[in-house]
């Protein structure tokens, strides 16, 4: 039968007195017998903390202490930055020289619309890692000084906000930087159809590991390709502007073609009636086409793009054409049919150094004077042609100029040497055809 009351308490007791006893007799004899004159005993060394690498590299760098390891005011890595508190600015400076010899009259640069940077400056840089801006200055043209002046919201990569001056998102060559190009000028296509920049608002993204890619924007006029100094001629007023374009490839393994790049662009705006301002011109700034018909109404282009960089090699090719409305404009006070302008080109080039293309060439793997010779760029070829269809009364009248043609070969040869993408030479030929038909 279970133990219950008094006997349990004293049980309890007696097993509480046993286990004293017990300790006490387990002691060391010295530990109980101490007198004032023995010594001390020796305390026990303390054992120290373990340290894993991790904590010697902290240490080392200063961190261990709680002290953050302050950042340089300025480095040159990739390019000269000044870090000032959250902002990292970065100037910036390109000077372009040219030397044009041909039979035909050659007119002066100065007078074409197209995007040269003779001698231009400019600054950019990064605040607190969530908004990115650019100013940009050319020196050598008075009436319209500045180019890329925005303020762009990049926090998240797949919503972006971007406010300012800047090219319109239409036309894959006229975006590329002139840096960036593999010939010398862009095609005529770029530089006569495309919009240009622009002031307005663009909301644009890449998700998906950029698989995906957009931009939407809506700017004042239709860009500055679009405009003359001639006061009878109009050029458009609000525009609207998407562009999209998929890399289907991207989370293929194979390097060689997850660059492979696929899209089209879409622009309409609103012309008064006049003369319109785009008008077609040689690479030696002559005039083929100067649009002289009246237009009225609206403006809409159309763009399809492709472009693939396997390896050192490039291939990319484009198609734009461009409508134009004539309403009212007939005997009858009805509308004409539309002014059609249309244009394509499909180039390739090798980076005969080994370079992949698809990473950028700013940065060679070999720089110059660094154990390698930097990253040089040969242009294979150039087709392009260039087309404006005129419908007057019912009757078509076409007029085909360069259609056809080899107009490059080679064009380019240009040396990136050391970080930050210094082209130290470009030159090249020009050999063009032109029939009617």
């Amino acid at each position: 039968m279970p133990l219950t009351g008094q006997p349990v308490r004293t049980l309890s007791l007696a097993i509480v007195a046993a286990s004293s006893a017990a300790l006490l007799l387990a002691m060391p004899r010295p530990a109980l017998a101490q007198t004032p004159q023995d010594p001390p005993p020796a305390a026990a060394p303390r054992a120290l903390p373990l340290l894993t690498t991790a904590d010697l590299v902290a240490q080392s760098s200063g961190s261990g202490n709680g002290k953050k390891k302050s950042k340089p005011i300025f480095d040159y890595k990739d390019k000269p930055t000044f870090h000032l508190g959250p902002a990292d600015i970065s100037p910036k400076a390109r000077v372009q020289f040219d030397s044009r010899h041909s039979q035909a009259a050659v007119a002066d640069i100065e007078d074409q619309q197209g995007d040269v940077a003779r001698q231009r400056i400019g600054v950019e840089g990064v605040v607190a890692k969530a908004v990115d801006f650019q100013v940009e200055r050319e020196l050598d043209d008075p009436n319209d000084p500045w180019r890329d002046v925005y303020v762009n919201v990049s926090k998240f990569e797949f919503a972006q906000v971007q406010y300012g001056k800047f090219k319109l998102p239409f036309g894959l060559e006229e975006n590329t930087g002139a840096p960036n190009l593999d010939f010398v000028y862009r095609a005529l296509v770029s530089n006569t159809l495309a919009p240009g920049r622009d002031r307005g608002v663009m909301f644009h993204g890449r998700a998906l590991d950029k698989s995906i890619i957009y931009d939407y924007g809506v700017f004042d006029h239709d860009g500055r390709n679009a405009f003359s100094n001639n006061p009878l001629r109009v050029y458009g007023d609000q525009t609207k502007v998407f562009h999209g374009a998929v890399r289907p490839l991207r989370f293929m393994k194979l390097k060689q073609i997850r660059d492979a790049e696929i899209g089209g662009s879409w622009a309409t705006t609103n012309l008064a009636e006049g003369l319109p301002g785009i008008r077609g011109r040689t690479v030696l700034g002559q005039t083929f086409f100067s649009a002289n018909y009246p237009v009225n109404g609206e403006r809409k282009r159309v763009g399809f793009e492709a472009r693939w960089h396997p390896g050192p090699a490039t291939i990319q090719g484009e198609y734009i054409k461009m409508t134009e409305e004539r309403l009212g404009l007939s005997v009858e006070d009805g509308p004409l049919s539309p002014l059609q302008s249309i244009g394509w080109y499909v180039q390739g080039a090798y980076v005969i150094t080994g370079d992949e293309k698809a990473d950028g060439l700013t940065s060679p793997k070999r720089p110059f004077l660094q154990g390698g010779i930097g990253a040089c760029v040969a242009v294979l070829l150039l087709w392009a042609g260039f087309a404006v269809a005129v419908s007057w009364w019912g009757a078509d009248i076409r007029a085909l100029l360069g259609g056809g043609t080899i107009e490059f070969l080679p064009l380019r040869l240009v040396a990136y040497l050391l970080a930050g993408g210094m082209v130290v030479g470009s030159g090249g030929g020009l050999a063009a055809a032109r029939h009617a038909g």
